[in-house]
């Protein structure tokens, strides 16, 4: 089983940090805020390497001291993207207020990324808001809590394939399948991109440059012709690079604080 490494650095270096940790390093996700920096990786391997790689910056956080993954959950909220509201079940929906335009998701991210507050995030739940049509196919690489699976049958996908190399995180995306009401049309398991048969309508990719850019080529290849993918977890410089090994007609660059996301729509047959 994979196991999740946790590192923090205080002191004013740390968007720089992030920065590599992002483009150069191989972290999964990258938090930061004023006092210290976050960064998770799915092997044990690649956390090794970014601890080596920045001379003893890094510190490992105990592993076994989980209370550290549920400390943002004091001041988690509901996130609103496009027409979806993204809402922890320990946040009462009252603190909303009735908002019947929007199209209510809860989720419960447990130790997997994403609780639909980070803006990489954001920008995909934007760009299915915006895109997905009722009935069809997606595919979620690296599903995370299943944020974005559950968001596309929640918005009327015939079907949702969720990937991971992390159990944790396929665990937690059937949890919050079943939470949500949706867990007949959500397939979660730790397949590979290459091991998922079929081509799908919506190919959705929230998982960082390095990743992103050793898996684009195979990612079109799962969208049909005149489908579409959405690539996110870049940085304002990256997007255009990794766009770059993908065939197809870039559809909308989408901005927030930094992070971009970039959708891009496969060719139609001939």
């Amino acid at each position: 089983m994979l196991e999740l490494r946790l590192f923090a650095l205080p002191g004013p270096s740390r968007d720089r940090l992030a920065d590599r940790l992002w483009e150069e390093l191989g972290a999964a996700w990258v938090s930061a805020d004023q006092h210290e920096l976050v960064a998770g990786f799915a092997e044990d391997a690649l956390a090794q390497r970014a601890a080596d790689a920045t001379g003893g910056r890094l510190a490992a956080v105990d592993e076994h001291d989980l209370s550290y993954l549920d400390a943002w959950r004091e001041w988690a909220r509901p996130a609103q993207a496009g027409r979806l509201l993204i809402r922890p079940p320990w946040v009462a929906a009252s603190t909303v207020g009735p908002r019947p335009e929007l199209v209510e998701v809860v989720i419960d991210p447990g130790h997997a990324f994403g609780h639909g507050g980070h803006p990489s995030t954001r920008l995909v739940l934007e760009a299915l808001s915006a895109r997905l049509r009722p009935g069809q196919s997606v595919l979620d690489v690296g599903c995370g809590s299943g944020v974005l699976s559950v968001a596309a049958a929640a918005l009327g996908a015939g079907s949702v394939t969720a990937i991971d190399i992390d159990p944790v995180a396929v665990s937690v995306t059937s949890a919050n399948a079943q939470l949500n009401g949706v867990a007949d049309r959500i397939t979660a398991s730790d397949r590979s991109v290459a091991a998922v048969p079929g081509r799908f309508d919506v190919v959705l990719a929230n998982i960082g440059v390095v990743v992103l850019r050793e898996l684009a080529p195979f990612l079109v290849e799962r969208v049909k012709p005149g489908g579409w993918l959405a690539l996110s977890g870049l940085l304002e410089h990256q997007w255009e690079e990794v766009a770059a090994e993908v065939k197809g007609r870039i559809e909308g660059v989408l901005r927030e604080d930094g992070w971009t996301a970039v959708v891009i729509e496969r060719p139609s047959s001939r």
